[in-house]
């Protein structure tokens, strides 16, 4: 039996979905995405993954997403200078799962807005990594690198240090040689405007 079809405790999954979203003019998590929200569809594909500790970063209008949303089997983050960007959100989030988790040896880190991830490319991922020599395993986007990633050992320290907007895209840039890539039968879309959201919800949910 290979690792990632097990339950995985030395991995911890890390959902983004701090952001304020305002090219969309509102909580893009809580839109529909057919039965559930956006993050909804991220929370589900996560629980489907063998991780065992799964944690949530919120921070813009993140009492009212946790109203609205089931968040058991998460642990969720909230952090208090979301304003400051992407980056000290990770630094932040990342921090926290190293306090929890001291013997932690990498973190999968995806999106709340890229309804395309689904568990298969998850657990996919976590299979590539465990077979990989590389400490980082990031999706390729033409040959770039992008989230979902996992990143371990010093690397995932790394983390801890971002500022401002800085994204994983930034570390993956500056550790090509040390870095794998996943590669996709098609490029995930992340959704940050109105009409990237009705093109791609529509392409899934015709009306």
């Amino acid at each position: 039996m290979n690792m990632a079809s097990s339950k995985r405790s030395d991995i911890a999954l890390l959902i983004l979905a701090a952001g304020e979203s305002k090219r969309m003019g509102q909580a893009k998590q809580l839109l529909p995405w057919g039965e559930t929200t956006l993050l909804g569809q991220a929370l589900e594909q996560a629980l489907k993954t063998p991780i065992t500790r799964k944690y949530l970063l919120l921070g813009a209008r993140a009492e009212h997403i946790m109203q609205e949303v089931d968040l058991t089997g998460f642990i969720p983050l909230i952090n208090p200078d979301w304003e400051e960007g992407m980056g000290t959100g990770i630094a932040f989030a990342t921090r926290k799962m190293l306090n929890d988790l001291p013997d932690l040896k990498g973190v999968l880190i995806m999106l709340a807005d890229q309804p395309e991830v689904n568990s298969d490319l998850l657990t996919a991922m976590l299979d590539q990594f465990d077979a990989s020599e590389m400490p980082v395993l990031a999706c390729a986007y033409e040959k770039k690198a992008g989230v979902p990633a996992i990143i371990s050992g010093a690397h995932m320290k790394q983390l801890t240090s971002f500022q401002g907007d800085t994204g994983a895209r930034k570390l993956f840039k500056t550790i090509s040689d040390q870095l794998e890539l996943f590669e996709l039968n098609e490029s995930l879309q992340d959704i940050d405007d109105p009409e990237t959201y009705r093109r791609l919800h529509d392409s899934y949910f015709k009306p």
